[in-house]
């Protein structure tokens, strides 16, 4: 029993003397690849967090990050930047290692768009000779390696400077696969600005690592506009020789533009606190223009607490339209008081509660149980008939 007892007291007095502070952020810097750290930004004090949605992440002694986890209503959540509540972090000589838990501290998955999705419980980088970031390989829940949604079995980075590297995907037949269907390059090198921000995805001719058009994207980079906050404000696409040019049909995804910009109504800036922000698209001659599915601007609104309230769709003149894909003008969110979604609704453009063209709902309720998982969802049509699933 002594000996139990202080095998305790020692396990305690390392996991305190781990962790050298706590700090309190609003939301994290947005990126396109996993070779870049998780940026937490917008600092709050714990008061200010106790009354936002908000990331609370402890730093080592070193000062590297040893866990990122997200919170409503001061209650762990899952809808994190990553889709879960939190990852933790594990230093090794020659690999780092992040885990994902649920909100209840249960092994669980993440989710990014540049994965597109899969059951990646674990993400294990590899570090060359330099300490670099050189190879990631992707585990689930029962420790099985696996590959991402989009079919990456294993990550490939070349470092070239603190701002720069190349990176490759393979799948599981060592084929090499694109970036993701929004940004189809398969070998690309990726940069950041000088406060670490992404700045640019190139498009690189995989033999000889020169900068190439995408003959079917119709574009050769990207380059990506943060303020000093690291707020996102956008990004552009370009051709070869650094002029503006407009997305092709690509991959199934939308096209028709060549800017895509943000603009924002803040609370805070300086703290990433905002009410509403809108996305808008220029084309290669900066005028505002609709994407292919005749989308001229989309508005996205969010309480004082920082939860996601509403988006509504807009087509040429800023009129109020029907997303011939999405199937709806316009969703309302509610959420309980433990910051978990209530009820998501349906109108058209009228502002009339209306059957989602994509599934035939109004509106949809979510039933939790006490551990705060979902154990029901039941649907509605606009007259509030029951729908049976």
């Amino acid at each position: 029993m002594k000996n139990l007892t202080a095998f305790l007291l020692l396990n305690i007095f390392f996991t305190f003397s781990t962790f050298a502070q706590v700090k309190y952020f609003s939301s994290l810097t947005g990126i396109i690849s996993p070779y870049l750290e998780y940026k937490p930004r917008g600092v709050l004090t714990e008061k200010e967090a106790a009354n936002k949605n908000h990331y609370r992440v402890k730093y080592r002694k070193d000062g590297r990050i040893a866990e990122i986890a997200f919170y409503k209503r001061n209650l762990p959540n899952n809808k994190a930047y990553f889709k879960t509540h939190k990852v933790v972090y594990s230093y090794q000589k020659d690999k780092i290692i992040r885990t994902y838990f649920n909100h209840n501290d249960e092994r669980s998955v993440l989710w990014r768009h540049y994965y597109g999705g899969g059951e990646i419980h674990k993400e294990e980088f590899h570090l060359n000779a330099n300490g670099d970031k050189s190879i990631l390989q992707f585990y689930d829940t029962m420790g099985k390696r696996i590959a991402t949604s989009l079919g990456a079995f294993r990550y490939e980075w070349e470092t070239l400077s603190e701002n720069a590297f190349i990176q490759r995907q393979w799948n599981e037949d060592k084929e090499l696969i694109i970036l993701t269907p929004y940004f189809p390059f398969r070998v690309a090198k990726i940069t950041t600005d000088s406060l670490g921000h992404l700045y640019e995805i190139i498009n690189l001719d995989a033999k000889t690592e020169k900068i190439t058009l995408h003959h079917e994207g119709g574009y050769a980079k990207v380059v990506f506009d943060f303020d000093s906050f690291g707020n996102e404000m956008g990004w552009a696409f370009f051709d070869e020789n650094g002029n503006a040019i407009n997305r092709k049909l690509s991959q199934n995804m939308d096209y028709g533009y060549s800017k895509w910009i943000y603009t924002t109504r803040w609370l805070n800036k300086e703290k990433g606190l905002m009410l509403s922000f809108t996305e808008k698209y220029l084309d290669a001659s900066g005028q505002q223009v609709t994407n292919n599915y005749g989308i001229y601007a989309i508005k996205y609104t969010r309480n004082t607490l920082g939860d996601f309230k509403s988006m509504e769709f807009y087509g040429i003149s800023n009129k109020k339209i029907i997303h011939p894909t999405q199937g709806f003008c316009r969703l309302e969110v509610d959420y309980n008081k433990k910051g978990d979604e209530k009820e998501v609704r349906y109108y058209n453009s009228e502002g009339e509660l209306m059957n989602n063209l994509q599934n035939g709902v109004a509106i949809q309720q979510f039933i939790y149980d006490n551990n705060r998982n979902i154990k029901e969802i039941r649907q509605f049509d606009s007259n509030n008939n029951p729908i049976k699933s």
